[in-house]
């Protein structure tokens, strides 16, 4: 149903009061339909799950805004087709901001914005606790106009190989990256885009010791 809001009940920190545990074969919500937004809630993977998206949107999703909500792999068993937020098709006008993705193996993004357009990502955190993750939030053929701004990827006891994964990627300053900040052990922060398909501003690597304050990104990989 469109201009419908799916959410719990309001809360400030990271545990939410409401969650949804993670489908075994498909996804926990398919939004087909626009202008819905999600809200408070924490989705929770186990350890029957084969292999798909917890939430996942189509071209049809024009509007979607999912805000404060938790995306949790840990109790999944590792596979990069378990994704959180995932785009099936060229949705507009997506905005997901506040929202904790946590990861401890390797699993697929917490975060696609393949096709999306005039999306925003913003507030954000990404948090590998164990393992290595291969890309914590993607763009890819045909994201334009995809601002991520202000957004934290964050290694515990993990590794993630690249923060913002742009492979694929087709449109000439199609994402705009600024404010980001990028753990130690994060390989490469903004990786795999062509010259001139992402601009970047005021992002840093995290450093580690009393005199170091991280490094500021000039250049994408």
């Amino acid at each position: 149903v469109a201009g419908i809001t799916i959410t719990g009940l309001p809360s400030g920190n990271r545990r939410k009061r409401a969650t949804v545990n993670g489908s075994v074969a498909d996804q926990t919500m398919n939004i087909t339909v626009a202008d819905v937004e999600i809200a408070h809630l924490a989705f929770i993977g186990n350890a029957t799950q084969t292999g798909s998206a917890y939430v996942d949107y189509s071209a049809a999703a024009n509007g979607l805004w999912v805000h404060d909500c938790v995306f949790d792999f840990t109790a999944a068993t590792a596979s990069t087709s378990i994704l959180g937020l995932d785009a099936t098709g060229a949705a507009a006008q997506v905005t997901v901001e506040r929202c904790t993705f946590i990861s401890d193996g390797a699993f697929g993004a917490g975060l696609d914005m393949t096709a999306t357009v005039d999306g925003l990502v913003r507030d954000c955190e990404f948090l590998a606790q164990g393992g290595t993750w291969a890309a914590a939030l993607t763009t890819g053929a045909a994201t334009d106009r995809c601002r991520i701004t202000n957004c934290h990827f964050l290694d515990f006891n993990g590794t993630i190989t690249a923060g913002i994964d742009g492979t694929g990627a087709t449109i000439a300053d199609g994402v705009a990256v600024n404010l980001c900040s990028f753990g130690e052990n994060v390989t490469v922060g903004i990786d795999n885009y062509d010259a001139g398909e992402c601009q970047i501003s005021e992002n840093y690597d995290y450093g580690i010791g009393s005199t170091d304050g991280g490094i500021l990104i000039v250049a994408i990989t």
